[in-house]
């Protein structure tokens, strides 16, 4: 019995983790709809490509901060630029229910950070003062943008 118990909880963890690796390592489609990647350093931090309010697409950083967003929720905020791969975007933020969500605020910037997504294999993205730092594949990316975008172009060419 005891052997069926640890072989049972050594099958659950081995597969979690490999979820958790495989959200690590390549775009995938989330329960939400949008195509998502885990940060390969900082547990519960993501990265989605998504529709913005105006029908074009970006790519939106999520943090989980349930205490954070009670406070200014559904407020969007200036933030300081980020470096995205050594070149300096201007990003805002806004809470949507628990999550943090942080974004670029030009249409400069968002194309500059979806064409990193594309060209690279990595995407490194650091505060301005270099105190943090995360990572995401580009694995999937293209794929996942040329879906994303197909749908979104079919959307708003219906009658």
């Amino acid at each position: 019995m005891k052997i069926i118990l640890a072989i049972t909880f050594f099958t659950i963890a081995t597969s979690s983790l490999a979820g958790e690796q495989e959200e690590m390592n390549k775009w995938y489609m989330a329960k939400s709809g949008d195509y998502t990647i885990r940060d390969s350093i900082n547990d519960g931090i993501f990265a989605s490509l998504s529709k913005t309010v105006s029908g074009g697409l970006n790519i939106y950083i999520q943090r989980y901060e349930p205490e954070k967003c009670k406070e200014s929720e559904q407020t969007t905020h200036s933030h300081e630029p980020l470096n995205i791969n050594g070149t300096l975007v201007k990003y805002g933020q806004a809470c949507s229910g628990q999550w943090r969500t942080f974004f670029p605020i030009t249409s400069a910037g968002t194309d500059y950070v979806i064409s990193e997504f594309k060209r690279k294999k990595i995407v490194e993205v650091t505060t301005y003062d270099n105190s943090f730092k995360l990572l995401f594949s580009a694995n999937g990316f293209v794929e996942a943008f040329n879906s994303t975008n197909s749908k979104r172009v079919a959307e708003k060419n219906a009658i």
